[in-house]
């Protein structure tokens, strides 16, 4: 069993009107929410990049600095702007009687609803489900969140490691057509001529950036971004949380609208 503690309204909600909430995971009561990643990746950038050579960690490293910007985007509101999807969660536990969680919900005003996990999960992969979840969102995750920061740690690692195994395996030099090719400033070049005669022109210099290298990035920094909400600080253990996590832009004509409460949280049903 999983168990949601909520309020009188989200009581209701679930109970009366069958509907479950997701609020924009940055909007929680951990203020470090989906971000703490990023606090990690700081402290820690030398351990999680141990296991590279120089070469490959000095562009890692490089890569990761600028990951490290992306904790901007969780708070990015502006749909000029809006480069990823946000993470909505809703919050289970597996602890029916927790006294914090009561004190966060009103205590004996508060509900605790238990779901049983197995039919849970079937529901949310049926086909008609997911027909009716893709109007909300991209495909989500149900997911324990992790707290101890050595498994944290290795999480990140993973990723890197995988899609550095990915990138190094492909051999393609298909170049970008997301990064332009840059044209620096024209640079002299010797040649020899016919005669064997060393000249000198001008040429402007072209630097093009390979397609796997845009995808290491991507791929990175996406992986990063969909675990970022099951990684908390271990002051948050004592909930042991298990979370249900879906993705989406706060500004895509594609799925149903967002709504806002009168806390002025973003959220989906």
């Amino acid at each position: 069993m999983m168990y949601h503690y909520t309020g009188e309204p989200g009581f209701q909600g679930v109970v009366g009107n069958k509907t479950l909430r997701f609020t924009r995971s940055t909007q929680s009561n951990d203020g470090k929410d989906s971000v703490h990643v990023y606090d990690l990746i700081r402290d820690h950038k030398d351990e999680i990049l141990s296991v590279f050579d120089e070469n490959a960690s000095m562009h890692l490293t490089h890569l990761l600095d600028n990951i490290q910007k992306q904790e901007v985007e969780w708070f990015n509101d502006e749909i000029e702007t809006e480069k990823y999807a946000k993470a909505f969660v809703l919050c289970f536990t597996q602890q029916n009687d927790n006294r914090h969680l009561w004190a966060e919900y009103n205590g004996s005003k508060g509900y605790c609803l238990g779901f049983d996990s197995y039919d849970f999960d079937s529901i949310l992969n049926s086909v008609n489900n997911l027909k009716q979840i893709n109007k909300y969102a991209h495909a989500g995750l149900l997911m324990n969140v992790v707290y101890d920061k050595d498994k944290q740690i290795n999480v990140i690692k993973s990723i890197i490691e995988d899609e550095y195994k990915k990138f190094t395996a492909n051999k393609s030099e298909e170049v970008s057509e997301v990064v332009p090719t840059i044209i620096f400033e024209p640079q002299i070049k010797w040649i020899i001529d016919d005669n064997h005669t060393f000249n000198s022109e001008f040429q402007p210099v072209e630097m093009h950036v390979y397609k796997k290298t845009v995808d290491l990035y991507l791929n990175i920094a996406s992986q990063i971004m969909k675990v970022s909400p099951f990684l908390k600080n271990s002051s948050w253990e004592d909930e042991g949380e298990e979370r249900l996590c879906f993705y989406r832009e706060l500004h895509n004509e594609t799925f149903e609208p967002t709504s806002r409460d009168d806390k002025e949280r973003d959220f989906s049903r």
